[in-house]
């Protein structure tokens, strides 16, 4: 056989998702396709012909294979092509269901002459998602890594008798085998405008870690893009907390205790206040196992939708004597972005009256975030209510989240990669 090897290199680092059935990017696939894809630990093993694989677990759409779940490490796939592609084109490994080129991952395609074309044996080459952080230390070259997904990219015609480049390419996710169950986490903003992490319990967890990869550099292209789209390239994911088996929830990104706020004496001066990177949980078990990481949190994608500050200062109208002599029933919030939006107001009269002036100590809370103070109010008329409410009200769909994340199957879940494979 003549054998040559092609690395792949690649690209710049972020990402995407699935959900129970692993959906990924659409292909082309035919009922007709009979070119052969396998997974196998070794060059060889029984042949499952692509349409064996979708007459018997079926497509999640008319253009996409069902997961390999929970594979090894060192898992290898061979693809049988009928003409003599570019081994290193022809089958990419991706982390984001787009499989764009900057969600490649470094991997090494083995290519043997089938006498009409290749087979092309696809390796893993440098470990994704790689830190010495984890319980079980860093992993060695020549395994997949630590991400919780992986799509195989089959860019080229498996049948065709001369190099062929598909429309859209033939995208099967896979998953790797690991003793504890990834977490399921995702973004949410809560009703006072706060942002957390969520995620789901996971059997046999006796703690979460969280982990934290920094703002990508302004100048970098992949800036926009999330970890996943960008290959987890430079993803030198710190440790930032651990968190007991009850707690799925977490806020406190700069973990002072005040779940990113800043506090006085009268009340929340900012919220949302430290900036917000990529966030990554993992779960470990009694036996220090730790699973993989979950799909990357993207905080600053949600900068936008996040109130920050109120400027008391400047937002109480005020008469000569700079008294504040009128309650507004909206004032303007800052978000994280600079932008800034109007949210109602309500006042309560706390029984503090000023002896010189004769104005009233009332605490605000700003309805839809957590900002909340006091103000002295001096009124013309001598009219002060106990409380005050806002009639406006908070914009409902201003913390609404499209999560693109979705379900990681289980360490339970059957896969097509058994011993008959």
């Amino acid at each position: 056989l003549l054998v040559s090897t092609s690395i792949i290199l690649t690209g710049c680092g972020f990402q995407k998702n699935i959900d129970e059935e692993m959906i990924g990017s659409p292909s082309n696939i035919t009922e007709s396709t009979t070119s052969s894809i396998q997974s196998t630990t070794g060059y060889s093993g029984e042949t499952v012909t692509i349409k064996d694989i979708k007459n018997k677990y079926g497509v999640i759409d008319n253009n996409l294979i069902k997961p390999f779940y929970n594979v090894e490490q060192t898992t290898t796939f061979s693809f049988s092509f009928n003409s003599k592609v570019e081994p290193a084109l022809a089958v990419t490994v991706h982390t984001d269901p787009k499989c764009g080129v900057d969600s490649t991952v470094y991997q090494i395609n083995d290519t043997y002459d089938n006498g009409s074309g290749y087979d092309i044996v696809v390796k893993p080459g440098s470990p994704v998602l790689n830190t010495s952080d984890r319980a079980d230390g860093s992993l060695d070259n020549y395994n997949w890594g630590n991400a919780p997904v992986y799509y195989l990219s089959i860019n080229y015609d498996l049948d065709a008798t001369t190099p062929t480049k598909l429309d859209k390419p033939i995208i099967v996710p896979f998953t790797i085998k690991n003793n504890v169950s990834t977490p399921n986490a995702e973004a949410n903003i809560t009703l006072d405008g706060s942002f957390e992490l969520i995620w789901k319990p996971v059997d046999g967890a006796t703690k979460y870690n969280i982990y934290k990869a920094n703002a990508v550099r302004n100048e970098s292209p992949a800036r926009n893009m999330t970890r996943s789209e960008a290959g987890y390239v430079g993803d030198h994911l710190e440790l930032l907390t651990t968190v007991d088996a009850n707690t799925t929830t977490f806020r406190d990104f700069n973990l002072d205790g005040t779940n990113n706020m800043l506090l006085s004496d009268e009340g929340v001066t900012n919220q949302n206040f430290y900036s917000l990177d990529t966030y990554y949980v993992t779960a470990v078990d009694a036996s220090g196992n730790e699973s993989f990481f979950s799909m990357g949190v993207e905080g600053w994608k949600f900068n936008s939708q996040l109130p920050k500050s109120f400027d008391e200062y400047n937002s109480f109208v005020k008469d000569e004597n700079y008294n504040i002599t009128k309650l507004p029933e909206t004032v303007e919030v800052k978000m994280v972005d600079g932008t800034s939006f109007l949210f109602p107001i309500n006042y309560k009269d706390t029984g503090s009256i000023d002896t010189y002036t004769g104005s009233h100590k009332y605490n605000y809370t700003i309805q839809g975030t957590a900002l909340c103070g006091t103000v002295e109010y001096l009124s013309k008329d001598e009219n002060y209510p106990s409380e005050i409410k806002s009639s406006a009200s908070v914009n409902s769909d201003m913390y609404l989240i499209q999560n693109d994340i979705n379900i990681i199957p289980d360490v339970n879940v059957s896969t097509i990669n058994d011993s008959n494979y």
